[in-house]
């Protein structure tokens, strides 16, 4: 895989050294892009990280390192300084990762096409053409609203498919392997929800009446198991919220436990105190409040004998 991605690279000009290259945490990376999106130099600093990581083989978890590269793209060396000794940008990079989640990336690189269509993994320049040609530009409901759709609106992130170079894949490709890590390591999981308390929700299909999955995060409250219809702060509830409303009784995974509930829907003034419960624990369920008008249902899964 290394060899081969050396190889394409070498193809393009490009001297990558992936097999010596340092495994690196890149939160503190992210937070100076944002530094640097605030002094229009964002696109100068990824590229010298990138190359950095690539061709020079720096260890971008380094912190003088991210300095130096900072500034040589010309963020001020006091602001990144300030930054990196600080919490600053992290709840925006959690966002990031939220949102990404939300879209279907599970890895780099990944290309949104027209905030619809996805394509996926480093490959040659011809699938992102397929991908383009088969649905960018296509008329779509939400295009009614021109003023809602510029570049970076993040209420208009909704592909509809994921482009590889297999063909189509679905959400659902993203749902397995978080399910599959769930169940490998006793319900932890990292990447996007590391960290996070993680269930794996059971629902019955409203429509089809099929079992289906859904990895998600919960807020512990006594013996229930809160969990949010946030859909990432779409227009629009996700589908294992109306598979709750029309079949109610379901099951979650917790760790290595699989345990039966029921589905209650709360009342407006305890969904506010819990959601601003969890908003609080959470800032991403904050975002994703400010960028739906519809009220974010919370759910109560509680255990049933």
């Amino acid at each position: 895989m290394v060899q081969r991605v050396q190889e394409v690279a070498a193809g393009e000009g490009l001297d990558f050294h992936l097999d010596r290259a340092h495994r690196a945490n890149t939160v503190d990376a992210h937070r100076l892009l944002h530094l640097a999106q605030a002094h229009g130099v964002q696109d100068a600093l990824k590229e010298a990280m990138l190359d950095a990581y690539f061709v020079q083989v720096l260890d971008v978890n380094d912190r003088a390192v991210l300095l130096g590269l900072a500034e040589g793209a010309g963020v001020p060396r006091d602001e990144a300084e300030q930054v990196l000794a600080s919490d600053r940008f992290a709840d925006d990079v959690r966002r990031d990762q939220e949102e990404a989640a939300a879209l279907g990336a599970n890895g780099v690189p990944f290309f949104v096409l027209d905030r619809r269509f996805g394509v996926s993994g480093a490959q040659p320049a011809e699938p992102v053409r397929a991908g383009a040609a088969s649905g960018v530009g296509r008329s779509h409901p939400r295009t009614r609203h021109p003023a809602r759709h510029r570049l970076g609106d993040r209420r208009r992130l909704r592909p509809r498919r994921l482009l590889t170079p297999r063909g189509v894949h679905r959400m659902a490709d993203w749902n397995d392997s978080v399910i599959a890590e769930f169940r490998a390591n006793h319900g932890r999981v990292g990447g996007n929800f590391e960290g996070a308390p993680l269930l794996l929700l059971h629902t019955t299909g409203a429509r089809t009446g099929a079992e289906r999955v859904s990895p998600m995060m919960y807020l512990r409250d006594g013996d229930r198991y809160l969990v949010f219809a946030s859909y990432a702060g779409r227009d629009e509830n996700p589908a294992w919220f109306h598979n709750l409303v029309v079949h109610p009784d379901a099951a979650i995974e917790v760790g290595d436990d699989t345990i039966t509930v029921r589905a209650t829907v709360l009342d407006r003034a305890e969904r506010d105190e819990k959601y601003a419960e969890q908003a609080r624990l959470y800032p991403g369920f904050a975002e994703y409040e400010r960028k739906t008008e519809r009220v974010i249902p919370v759910v109560a899964l509680t255990p049933v004998a």
